[in-house]
């Protein structure tokens, strides 16, 4: 099976299964869906509807995922081409694809009015993305500079 086939049978069995969970336990979401978040996973900004976020929730769970998915397909052409740093783009574009899945698994604790759970996973989140980041630069600059 080709990579890239692998891939979509993966992130789109994710979103089946995160719908599944909002789907069954609908009763238990709240009406406010956070739209901006700090660094810490602290939301700062809510959207309030007059009901539940059921709806609004999987539209936002499956833009995330056709973003992840547009950044996977991106990535698939960029190994076709021939730009000078493309490995290190490359590699990149595999952080942002790894946290933007975690960020999806992140969302359903703020869905669910589980902010102090979310916030720490959130934080781990963003250091793993952040450490992993900082090693590819500086590989990327090891390799590139040996002396």
């Amino acid at each position: 099976m080709k990579p890239l086939k692998k891939y979509l049978i993966t992130i789109l069995s994710t979103q089946l299964i995160q719908s599944l969970i909002l789907i069954v336990f609908r009763h238990h979401l709240t009406t406010a869906m956070p739209t901006y978040f700090s660094i810490t996973g602290v939301p700062t900004n809510y959207y309030h509807y007059d009901r539940r976020i059921l709806g609004p929730a999987l539209l936002f769970l499956a833009a995330i995922t056709l973003v992840n998915l547009a950044v996977r397909l991106w990535l698939h052409q960029l190994a076709n081409s021939g730009i000078l740093n493309a490995k290190l783009i490359a590699n990149l574009a595999k952080i942002l694809i790894v946290w933007l899945w975690g960020f999806t698994w992140v969302l359903l604790f703020y869905f669910f009015n589980l902010s102090a759970i979310g916030q720490v996973f959130m934080v781990v989140l963003n250091i793993g993305a952040f450490v992993a980041m900082l090693t590819l630069v500086r590989q990327f600059y090891r390799d590139r500079f040996k002396r």
